[in-house]
């Protein structure tokens, strides 16, 4: 329940503690850094954690920086714990704006806030778990979901609107501000002094001069800087969308050998929604996305026939080894659809088929289910002849590697000494892919040709944009693992 506090009691238009204690009806003594218009500002986010929490340490990670970045927004970096402000304000909307002082501060003040934002986080994340209870669940991860995360997600951040007389700030501070400012904080600066206090700090002050030299401008004035600014950022806008920032939805659909041959979807996404609690899109519409993913598999059950569904069988006794079967599903979020399970019948139409029913035109019987034993599954399928190879999917002789199992070869591709000369973007989509460095050659002579081509286009780009470019990798990376770890037919 928030409490509203009165925020007065002490001289200098703070609120003590011992006000504190008593306006709440409790004994003198050490409180909560949260209390007051505090207490009311991270409460009334409660709800957004307890979403942000469904959504895994990836979310809540997300809103501990947007509300860390709001706070300090609100209460600036030198509030006590102890302390309140005198009178409540609006909370700021944008957890991405900038510091209205930012492009002055020194390297020693840079770094004190770092430090602040840093403890401030944890701090924050202990108190919602104080009063709301429950640690997050740590997500399973594995080493294609790692690598595919990293090069999904290294895009560049959506150009941030700073706040108006922040920008005027930026223009005209020398010759309409400064001096109002260093007039001011003389002041401040010897009467503190004189009353035997520390010093007050000069962001606060340059900030409330600031805001009050743009209240005082003339509204022709302000309107000429509004647009300038509203320009500005729409350049902005543009050179991000030049860097093909988009959002990103992969799902592959089709039989899944260890489950019997039963169609599944698997994806991965990247980018996400706006506001403190960012969510994907699975998450942002759950009910639109499993439609989504249901009608994927109604049209995949049309597309694989009865033969083709058991030939991709895998057998249990084979030695072959299905990666989903060992919790690598390659969606973030860990959300498949199945002919034949409970969440797929509960959403499915009348109008589609049942699961397991074999496609217009084919043999009327059905698959056998994924529940049964894959191995008498396997055994249902007519032997080839004599002279025929084996099927796709058997096993190699037990004296023979698998492919998987070889160790592959040093490679070129691991091995740049160009790194330097490129982007950031590049290297963090070199280390993802170098996460495959022990896969077989053929990843490795991919990634070799994909730097090969990124490296032109990039060149290109900072020569049209001025750098302002921002490619991601192929969406060929992203498929070509997404097949090997399904054992999908690929031709490239």
């Amino acid at each position: 329940m928030a409490r509203n506090l009165a925020a007065s009691g002490s001289k200098n238009g703070g609120t003590t503690r011992k006000h504190i204690r008593r306006t709440e009806g409790k004994k003198p003594g050490k409180i909560s850094w949260i209390h007051g218009t505090k207490a009311t500002f991270f409460e009334s986010r409660a709800v957004d954690w307890a979403a942000a929490q469904k959504g895994g340490s990836f979310q809540v990670g997300q809103f501990y920086d947007n509300i860390s970045s709001l706070y300090l927004q609100k209460y600036g970096y030198n509030m006590k714990d102890e302390d309140d402000l005198a009178e409540d304000v609006p909370d700021p909307t944008d957890p991405q704006a900038r510091d209205a002082d930012a492009a002055t501060l020194t390297q020693e003040e840079a770094d004190r806030r770092s430090k602040i934002y840093k403890e401030l986080r944890t701090r924050i994340g202990q108190w919602y778990r104080l009063h709301y209870g429950g640690g997050v669940e740590q997500a399973q991860h594995n080493l294609f979901h790692d690598m595919l995360s990293a090069g999904a997600n290294m895009g560049v951040p959506r150009p941030a609107k700073m706040q108006t007389w922040q920008y005027y700030s930026r223009l005209h501070y020398d010759k309409r501000v400064k001096a109002r400012f260093e007039e001011r904080f003389k002041t401040k600066v010897q009467r503190a002094k004189d009353l035997g206090k520390e010093p007050p700090w000069e962001v606060g002050i340059r900030g409330e001069v600031t805001r009050q030299a743009w209240a005082e401008e003339l509204d022709d004035f302000k309107a000429v800087v509004t647009a300038a600014q509203e320009k500005e950022h729409q350049q902005m806008i543009r050179a991000w969308e030049m860097g093909f920032e988009m959002n990103v939805a992969i799902m592959l659909c089709g039989p899944v050998g260890h489950l019997g041959g039963a169609v599944e979807v698997r994806s991965v996404h990247a980018g996400t929604s706006g506001g403190v609690n960012p969510q994907k899109w699975y998450n942002w519409d759950p009910v639109g996305y499993q439609n989504a993913e249901r009608s994927m598999v109604r049209f995949s059950e049309e597309t694989f026939n009865v033969e083709e569904r058991r030939r991709r069988i895998v057998s249990a006794t084979s030695g072959t080894s299905d990666p989903v079967a060992s919790g690598s599903r390659a969606q973030e979020g860990a959300s498949s659809a199945r002919p034949g399970s409970p969440r797929d019948e509960q959403h499915r139409g009348d109008a589609s088929p049942a699961p397991g029913d074999p496609p217009s035109g084919e043999s009327p019987a059905a698959p056998p289910p994924a529940q049964q034993d894959s191995a008498a599954l396997r055994d249902s399928v007519p032997p080839p002849p004599q002279d025929s190879p084996a099927p796709r999917d058997s096993a190699p002789p037990r004296d023979s590697p698998t492919p998987r199992d070889s160790p592959a070869p040093e490679h070129k591709a691991w091995k740049r000494n160009d790194m330097r000369e490129w982007p950031e973007e590049l290297r963090r989509a070199h280390s993802a892919f170098a996460m495959g460095a022990k896969w077989p050659v053929e990843w490795a002579g991919l990634v070799s040709k994909f730097l090969q081509t990124e490296a032109g286009v990039w060149e290109e780009v900072a020569r049209v944009e001025e750098g302002n470019g921002r490619l991601r990798p192929s969406l060929l990376l992203i498929f070509v693992p997404l097949c090997y770890l399904l054992d999908l037919e690929l031709r490239v």
